[in-house]
């Protein structure tokens, strides 16, 4: 039986009203992974044993978001062997249009070019049998 995993986004406008958009993801399976990215390290996570269009939901945040002083960001990921993305705010993916948009998500691997360490929370829901 499916679980179901409601993902709520709100944006506050200062001054003004706020956003909200809500929606259901009926999921077979999802996974809570949480992970050390050491300081000046990489973390590889393994999101799922494979196949195209599993995820429907992914949500990505970290204790932290590092730059260097200069608005460089120091903590990345790549998706499936891809080109490495910026991580400087959490991660909100609901839908396989959306999800699919960084591609199977098999692999994700972190790299924190910081001084600290730095938690990171992955949530995924995904089909199980397809």
């Amino acid at each position: 039986m499916p679980t179901s995993l409601k993902a709520t986004l709100k944006v506050d406008i200062t001054g003004a009203s706020s956003l909200v958009a809500t929606q259901t993801v009926a999921a077979e399976a999802y996974d809570r992974i949480d992970v050390t990215v050491a300081a000046g390290g990489s973390a590889t996570i393994q999101v799922q044993p494979g196949g195209t269009g599993q995820v429907q939901l992914l949500f990505i945040s970290a204790s932290a978001y590092p730059d260097d002083g200069s608005g460089t960001n120091q903590l990345t990921y790549t998706v499936d062997g891809g080109s490495a993305i910026d991580l400087d705010a959490p991660l909100l993916a609901v839908g396989t249009g959306a999800v699919g948009v960084l591609g199977d998500v098999n692999e994700v691997v972190f790299s924190n070019a910081s001084g600290d360490d730095v938690d990171v929370t992955l949530l995924v829901g995904r089909d199980a049998t397809a």
